[in-house]
């Protein structure tokens, strides 16, 4: 639920009081105008950073990589050796326990992925059921740094924070999904075709 919240911040629906108008305003707290700026003129601070540490007091977690928006660490990576059996399961079962352990880092955070440096596998967090962990495909097969770099882009990160998470109550328990690659593709083929003057049939 703390995830559901935090995210409507990050899509800027949330308010803060300023007392010197004694009134709240609206809080933006990614500019996703940045989605269509050139790289140089981009308004947003975008941080990698690896060995990210955190301690609640109780618990120490130390994810290998992670990426953060105006501060913020938005997605985290764990990267395995590929010479263990079921590496990316091992990098998966190590998100894992980052929720049980220190689920405040958590909090923030949208999205994780997994790699043994061959495959990439992608999920949102809060839910790392197997059948819910995808992989990201690149027309250049086998090639991880062009996978990475598709992912991680700047702009494909702030499209699935700002429409490709959504949350659902299903029996009576909050999920958390994250639409894949085909999905995403689909959705921009049905608004692009909605929106098109000359196209007056329904779809």
């Amino acid at each position: 639920t703390g995830n559901r919240e935090f995210l409507t911040f990050l899509r800027n629906q949330g308010k803060f009081f300023c007392a010197e108008e004694n009134r709240e305003l609206d809080l933006t707290v990614i500019d996703y105008g940045d989605l269509t700026r050139p790289r140089g003129e981009w308004r947003n601070a975008y941080e990698v950073t690896e060995e990210f540490y955190f301690h609640n007091g109780h618990y120490g977690t130390r994810e290998d990589v992670v990426f953060l928006i105006n501060g913020i660490p938005v997605l985290v990576i764990e990267c395995k050796n590929a010479s263990k059996d079921e590496a990316i399961a091992l990098g998966v079962d190590q998100i894992r326990r980052y929720h049980a352990e220190t689920p405040e880092v958590m909090v923030p955070q949208m999205l994780f992925a997994a790699t043994e440096a061959i495959g990439f596998a992608y999920g949102v967090t809060w839910n790392t059921v197997r059948r819910n962990l995808f992989n990201w495909k690149h027309e250049e097969v086998g090639n991880l740094e062009a996978k990475v770099k598709s992912f991680c882009a700047v702009p494909h990160l702030l499209r699935i924070l700002k429409d490709f998470i959504l949350f659902a109550e299903k029996e009576e328990e909050l999920q958390k999904i994250i639409l894949r690659q085909h999905q995403t593709a689909a959705v921009d083929k049905v608004l692009t075709r909605a929106l098109d003057p000359k196209r007056t049939r329904g779809l």
